[in-house]
């Protein structure tokens, strides 16, 4: 399993200025930062960039008794992470979504997945690093980030193509499912069947399930096209 940055690389001021964009405060330079970004990607180190806490501080600071000063600080730091976040994804940093959500912005984590878009990512690349490479990361691939015999039922579905809009995660959840349970249920009641049929395509990561005329997400990359009936367990 591979290293995470602010375990291993990121152990002091002039390491962190790397990840954050400060490239010239301890007179590291560009090059020396894309270097370790390099290094990074060949050790399978994962970055957790945490951009959007920035933004809720920003958008909320009166509620915190922050001044204007510290809200233009924090969006100088949206701005230096995700140009970090750009070329830590372009040299082939793996990444995983962490929101280090605090207090009330519980629920809002997802929005991280905006900003990797601006940074780059497709949303498929961007759904896999809060799925297949958050599993990686934890060290349980055998548990999680795949529909699959023994892993757990874990199943979000949204309202729209995830693919063609990261905003149809993060705004269209409709439907949830945790270890096998019916968690959340937004969908409308009639023409419902206790039964949820996934037809995987080939080598995405998204399944497209018959049910509500909803997406639902999946982080699986199978080899060809199938279909698995789900067996919904409601509250």
């Amino acid at each position: 399993m591979g290293t995470t940055l602010r375990r291993c690389l990121a152990t002091g001021r002039r390491r962190r200025s790397l990840w954050q964009g400060k490239n010239g405060e301890d007179g590291e330079s560009e090059s020396a930062a894309d270097a370790t970004l390099t290094e990074m990607a060949r050790r399978g180190t994962f970055y957790v960039p945490t951009i959007d806490h920035n933004r809720y501080y920003a958008e909320n600071r009166e509620a915190f008794g922050y001044g204007p000063e510290v809200a233009e600080r924090l969006n100088g730091r949206i701005r230096r992470n995700l140009e970090t976040t750009r070329r830590a994804h372009g040299a082939g940093v793996r990444i995983a979504m962490g929101a280090d959500a605090v207090f009330t912005m519980f629920g809002q984590n997802t929005r991280e997945l905006e900003w990797f878009v601006k940074a780059g990512m497709t949303p498929e690349q961007a759904l896999a690093t809060a799925t297949t490479n958050a599993a990686a990361l934890l060290g349980k691939e055998k548990d999680l980030g795949a529909v699959a015999p023994g892993y757990f039922a874990d199943l979000v579905a949204v309202e729209g193509g995830p693919l063609a809009d990261i905003g149809n995660v993060i705004n269209g959840v409709r439907w949830v499912m945790k270890g096998g349970s019916v968690v959340v249920d937004k969908t409308e009641s009639e023409n419902r069947s206790d039964r949820l049929r996934l037809r995987f395509e080939d080598g995405a990561q998204i399944c497209f399930a018959a049910f509500q005329n909803l997406d639902v997400t999946c982080p699986h990359q199978p080899s060809g096209q199938f279909e698995l009936d789900v067996v919904l367990a409601r509250r």
